[in-house]
């Protein structure tokens, strides 16, 4: 996925030297090859737990998650420019929706259901790997800066919301 291919079984069994049957062993069908694949960008790059509640741990886990983009930006930009990478992230959103609306509802939780469903979508719009792409190919940031610049999102925006009271 790093040079723009699609995650095959053929490709994965040349890369690793054995036989596409074995991979077929690990991962009998491509959706268990592509969540071996997610596992292990969570693991290994970005950290995610998706189990931030409130804006401190938020901010923590956004900035865990950019600076493991950095790490291999090239698998990243494909999971986020491919249909496959699409289909990858979209089996992942329900955790990752969950605790957006925790978030959303920590901080305005007197506001009407609809006001919380669209402060949480404005929260993972502004912690995704698409700001963080948009970031450092449109204002040349690493990880750090974007971090810097999203979290400066994140606070202004929440601190609106809680001034507000209402969304």
């Amino acid at each position: 996925m790093q040079r723009g291919d699609d995650l095959t079984f053929a490709a994965v069994a040349a890369r690793a030297g054995v036989q596409e049957r074995t991979v077929y062993r690990h991962f009998p069908r491509r959706e268990d090859l592509e969540a071996a694949l997610w596992g292990w960008i969570v693991q290994n790059l970005t950290h995610a737990d998706f189990a931030a509640s409130g804006e401190e741990q938020l901010i923590a886990a956004m900035r865990r998650s950019f600076a493991g983009f950095d790490a291999d930006a090239a698998l990243i930009a494909a999971m986020l420019h491919s249909p496959q990478g699409l289909d990858v992230r979209r089996r992942q959103q329900p955790k990752r929706r969950a605790m957006f609306e925790a978030c959303a509802d920590g901080v305005i939780p007197g506001a009407p259901q609809a006001v919380r469903g669209r402060a949480a979508a404005v929260l993972q719009v502004l912690y995704s790997a698409a700001s963080w792409d948009l970031l450092r190919s449109f204002w040349d940031m690493d990880a750090s800066e974007a971090a810097d610049a999203i979290e400066l999102g994140i606070r202004c925006f929440l601190t609106g919301l809680r001034q507000d009271g209402s969304g």
